[in-house]
């Protein structure tokens, strides 16, 4: 019973939009330059509403190469501050072994010329191999050193 319901209510449809045709006529229309200027306007704005389209996909891809760029380039600036800094604390390491050298050399010094005031300088040289050590992050040393 539904389905007869349906099927009359589609062929009334069918039959209304049959007698509008037949009643109102279609007119014959000249060539109209308005109409054709509407057209070209019409397909002019979607095409830029296209390329507006792309030009937001296109942008996301480039902003993601370049995070994708930068994150290498901060790593690699991680990286190489790393390495300068353990290079840095290697020099440091080198420096206070030569303080410490010299301050071992101004002790034996001590030993041979007691008419030489040379333990200012033994004890300067030991301070500055300490704190060089400890800048270079070496507590082992300065601890060894103060013994």
């Amino acid at each position: 019973m539904k389905n007869v319901g349906f099927i009359l209510s589609i062929l009334a449809i069918i039959l209304s939009i049959l007698a509008i045709c037949f009643s109102l006529p279609r007119t014959e229309l000249s060539f109209d330059y308005i109409g054709f200027i509407t057209g070209i306007l019409g397909v002019l704005v979607t095409v830029l509403i296209g390329w507006n389209i792309y030009a937001v996909i296109d942008f996301r891809q480039e902003k993601q190469r370049l995070v994708q760029y930068f994150d290498e380039q901060k790593s690699n600036i991680h990286l190489l501050g790393s390495d300068l800094r353990s290079t840095f604390i290697n020099q440091l390491s080198n420096n206070s072994l030569l303080e410490k050298n010299v301050a071992d050399i101004y002790s034996q010094m001590m030993g041979l010329n007691k008419s030489l005031p040379l333990s200012f300088y033994y004890l300067f040289h030991t301070i500055g191999a300490i704190r060089t050590a400890s800048q270079a992050e070496n507590y082992a040393a300065c601890n060894l050193w103060l013994i």
